[in-house]
């Protein structure tokens, strides 16, 4: 079921990929040390938007999205479980509840963004050998070739996608 699922969103999503304005930018699936209430997953849009009544997802479960702190003059939203410590974080901030869909899997998921219509606005598949996993980093994509690539985590701002863990 699970996959079937998962087929109905990816070809859903594939049809809507060119009208998306609205993009998953960041992922922190696995922080150093316990995951409780440190994922996070990052929006960004080409002004500041409302995503109460979105839909974030994984690929066993959805949540309706939650207004927890509003910056109008952010392009970025943060899409966090309760209990997410969001001090000097400069993004709208949206709550899914106890967890990210049924939490971010740390051996790999897909996350959804779905909006108030139903349509999947964006989606993005990740694993453990993309990095990010339990290091520090989180997976941030190259909005220029669309790759996913680990990064420093930069919740709220632009990713610095450049400076990747690789090599260093």
């Amino acid at each position: 079921t699970r996959v079937i699922v998962l087929a109905f969103f990816v070809l859903f999503w594939c049809g809507s990929l060119v009208a998306a304005e609205v993009r998953v930018t960041e992922i922190m699936y696995n922080p150093q040390g316990n995951d409780n209430n440190l994922e996070y997953v990052e929006v960004y849009g080409e002004e500041s938007m409302n995503l109460t009544g979105y839909v974030v997802g994984d690929a066993s479960s959805q949540d309706s999205l939650e207004l927890v702190y509003w910056n109008e003059s952010s392009p970025f939203a943060l899409i966090v479980e309760s209990g997410f410590n969001h001090t000097g974080i400069n993004a709208s901030v949206y709550s899914a509840g106890l967890t990210i869909g049924d939490g971010l899997n740390n051996g790999g998921d897909t996350v959804l963004l779905v909006d108030r219509s139903g349509s999947v606005v964006d989606t993005v598949t990740y694993d453990e050998e993309m990095g990010g996993s339990g290091n520090g980093f989180s997976l941030c994509r190259d909005m220029v070739d669309n790759r996913v690539v680990e990064c420093l985590p930069t919740p709220g701002e632009e990713n610095e996608v450049g400076n990747e863990s690789e090599g260093d």
